[in-house]
């Protein structure tokens, strides 16, 4: 299995703590290596797979673009998903659990161990088209082409709040660090900011424009100040989340924007596209450091992996070709 062949959803386990029911975390245990474990689903296939990074083979840098061939994974898990096609995954914290959705308007919290459902959330009109696990792993955020976001409690298996706000398609959704606010990208080319607090009168906290076409996916910055979005219109915007300003406008890619990651650290942001290209980019000047090619599929996400680019590449530090 090559990297492109990874398809539609991958994620990293990260975050803390699970949800007191669900859980089935040894006390004590520390958690998997961030970004080892992964989860991945081809497009259009009806199964997930939890798989291990072994190694990459051969990574080749020549004037700041970069090859990868023959990226070798293990598959530790497969998990039918039934009839539907998947459509996001994202594990639950320390990789107990994972949560995923399809095209049959339900969100699935699964173990991973036993491969069993642990709980079917019902609620969404529409396809399901994004999950996010909250850092306290209690609730779960999904996405849906019925314009909406709902908030889930998982122990329970109920929601406890519907956001609505879109006029259109929302496509991506992200949780910012504190656990207290999300974000939601959304076909009507806008990203809102949300307070997630069931209480609150006017949960709609900020509208960040720009993008001139449908808005496909969002990243939050691991200190929670920017947000990273990823567009129709071929290009990646990152935000000031506290102005509602655009900082950077991210151009390079040659067809739609499909999938957007902040590195760990905070200072890269992995882009990916139909154009079959992963685009690595410095976060604070916004220029593209790499090209990542030799994709044979379609990219439709971006992982962000804890591994920052060769440094023999960044030190040239002029625009890929």
């Amino acid at each position: 299995m090559t990297a492109a062949m990874l398809g539609s959803t991958l994620g990293t386990t990260q975050g803390r703590g699970l949800g007191a029911t669900l859980s089935t975390t040894t006390p004590g245990r520390a958690p998997p290596p961030l970004g080892r474990l992964q989860l991945a689903s081809k497009p259009g296939e009806k199964k997930l797979s939890i798989v291990e990074t072994i190694k990459t083979q051969e990574r080749v840098v020549e004037d700041n673009e970069v090859t990868c061939r023959d990226t070798f994974v293990r598959t530790l898990h497969d998990l039918e998903a039934g009839q539907h096609w998947v459509s996001s995954v994202a594990f639950f914290p320390y990789g107990d659990m994972i949560v995923w959705s399809c095209e049959d308007k339900v969100v699935f919290v699964w173990d991973v161990a036993s491969k069993s459902c642990l709980r079917e959330l019902h609620g969404h009109e529409d396809i399901v088209s994004c999950v996010a696990v909250f850092p306290d792993g209690d609730r779960v955020a999904s996405a849906s082409k019925d314009k909406t976001v709902i908030i889930w409690d998982v122990d329970r298996g109920v929601h406890i709040n519907i956001l609505r706000a879109h006029t259109d398609w929302v496509r991506g959704v992200a949780i910012l660090p504190a656990g207290d606010k999300l974000v939601s990208a959304s076909q009507d080319c806008n990203l809102l900011m949300w307070d997630v607090d069931p209480a609150s009168k006017l949960p709609c906290i900020g509208d960040y424009q720009g993008h001139t076409r449908a808005v496909r996916a969002v990243a939050v910055f691991p200190d929670g100040t920017r947000m990273a979005s990823a567009s129709y219109d071929k290009s990646v915007r990152v935000w000031d989340l506290e102005a509602e300003k655009c900082i950077h406008v991210l151009e390079g890619h040659d067809d739609w924007v499909l999938g957007v990651a902040v590195f760990p650290t905070g200072r890269l942001v992995a882009s990916a596209s139909q154009d079959t290209n992963v685009n690595i980019w410095d976060a604070l000047t916004g220029r593209c450091l790499l090209v990542c090619r030799g994709m044979s599929r379609v990219v439709m996400s971006a992982p962000a992996l804890p591994v920052e680019p060769p440094a023999e590449a960044v030190a040239k530090g002029s625009r890929p070709r």
